[in-house]
């Protein structure tokens, strides 16, 4: 058992079993040994791939993205992009990489801010991105109310969030909480655990089979309020893996949707290697444009990954890799990792794209 179990364990021992939701925000997000406290690789030697590390073409479709977003925006007088979780800095530097190049009006005009939650990652993107001097490093809570013209994107932020998970048991909808008994974590069903998760299930009579089991990210309208706080005009902007609810609610998933992640090797045990593996779970995209709308985010536009990547041109750019006088063994490499973000089943099918507006357009 390493540190962060033990420190689990000491926590149950002292106050009985805790949600899941209590047990993924230690494992992900502990102090000294959560999961992304640390500087985690991410790519082939690491757990598990993002868009931005398969290609640089999916953050120069992303940055052409927010350029056509801003100009349809009147009277904007300062741009400011500001990205919620930025990893290694790889989507930053492709987007920042691109916009002087193609777009260098607008580029004078930009703040870049990064709101990073891990002191090692916050270490490596300020190494990777030195070269561009209107990048910022402030916290999504430190910025002041509608201080924000332009956008706030994520990208697989949602999905690391801690989730409640909720079972149905008879008639009544349980909430499974994590315990230790004989030398292990277990799972053990018990009452709903606050009243904001007992008021959302029943706001939406969540109608399950029995024994079925989904999970509900109340952490991701908690960063809805704070997002529609900061913007005073512009977009909201997410990308992650995930669904509508009435996928994410079928029997399809009678388990749920947590996913464990340990050098590409895919498993559904939160309980193995507590701090050493990547945990999430597929976004509620009904719930974010549900409750968007709620704190003033209008819905423009809801596709997956693919879809919009098409839409941006990604067909065009591959070819025009072709005709470059690059190497063409890079040329070859190029082109077979930018069309794994078209493959159907893999990232570009699976990640949806959700765009929401406030007061602008």
């Amino acid at each position: 058992m390493n540190a962060l179990a033990e420190k689990i364990v000491t926590r149950i021992r002292q106050q009985g079993p805790i949600s899941f939701c209590q047990f993924m925000e230690m494992a992900l997000y502990d102090p000294e040994q959560g999961y992304y406290t640390r500087c985690r690789e991410i790519g082939p030697q690491g757990d598990y791939y993002t868009s931005a590390n398969i290609h640089p073409l999916f953050g120069e479709l992303l940055g052409e993205k927010f350029v056509s977003l801003l100009a349809a925006c009147d009277g904007l007088t300062e741009l400011t992009i500001v990205e919620v979780g930025a990893g290694t800095g790889h989507l930053a530097k492709d987007i920042l990489r691109y916009l002087p190049s193609y777009h260098p009006d607008l580029f004078e005009q930009l703040t870049y801010i990064i709101s990073e939650l891990s002191p090692a990652f916050r270490i490596v993107q300020q190494q990777r991105l030195q070269q561009f001097h209107c990048v910022q490093w402030v916290a999504l809570s430190d910025l002041g109310p509608e201080s924000v013209n332009g956008i706030i994107f994520s990208n697989e932020l949602i999905d690391a969030l801690p989730v409640h998970r909720i079972m149905r048991q008879g008639k009544r909808l349980r909430e499974l909480f994590v315990d230790w008994r004989d030398g292990q974590f277990v799972w053990v069903p018990g009452h709903i655990s606050t009243p904001e998760l007992a008021q959302w299930l029943s706001s939406r009579d969540v109608a399950l089979e029995e024994g079925q089991i989904v999970e509900v990210n109340l952490n991701a309208m908690d960063y809805l309020d704070l997002a529609a706080a900061v913007l005073r005009g512009g977009y909201l902007v997410t990308i992650d893996y995930g669904e509508l609810r009435s996928q994410l609610y079928s029997s399809a998933h009678r388990e749920g949707t947590l996913r464990c992640f340990t050098k590409h090797v895919v498993t559904d045990n939160p309980f193995e290697r507590i701090g050493e593996q990547d945990i999430t779970a597929s976004v509620d995209f009904t719930l974010l444009i549900e409750y968007g709308e709620q704190v003033g985010l209008e819905t423009v536009e809801f596709k997956c990954q693919r879809e919009f990547m098409l839409e941006q041109g990604l067909i065009e750019r591959l070819v025009g890799l072709g005709r470059s006088d690059q190497d063409p063994l890079d040329q070859l490499k190029s082109q077979l990792a930018a069309k794994h973000l078209l493959m159907p089943g893999a990232l570009g099918d699976h990640f949806k794209l959700l765009i929401q507006r406030k007061s602008c357009g």
